[in-house]
């Protein structure tokens, strides 16, 4: 796997798994966070399943990026990151669980 993609993705699961932790759960709270990865013919396939309350990060409005940064508002700045590095992102709540799926192809 070339370390190009491999960094798109550990850098997108870390924003995403530190969304989770920081936002998902109160503090205090122990709950678990399954990441499982694939290989593919033609990249990696990576998902995040969390028991936190539902929430799907898709549905954030990109952020205003030529907004100064005094004017411009909380949040949507990760997911914003992961749509930008990622060639596919997908989101479901499935069995109590929110579940974030992304691609990257090998280029």
């Amino acid at each position: 796997m070339p370390s190009r993609t491999l960094y798109s993705v550990n850098l997108a699961l870390d924003e995403l798994v530190t969304n989770v932790i920081l936002y998902g759960y109160e503090e205090g709270s122990e709950k678990e966070i399954a990441v499982k990865l694939e290989t593919t013919k033609d990249g990696l396939v990576a998902s995040v399943a969390d028991e936190a309350k539902p929430f799907n990060p898709l549905n954030v409005a990109a952020p205003d990026l030529k907004a100064p940064l005094e004017e411009r508002q909380l949040g949507g700045l990760g997911i914003h990151l992961v749509r930008s590095l990622m060639d596919h992102v997908s989101y479901k709540r499935e069995k109590g669980k929110n579940v974030l799926t992304i691609r990257k192809r090998i280029r």
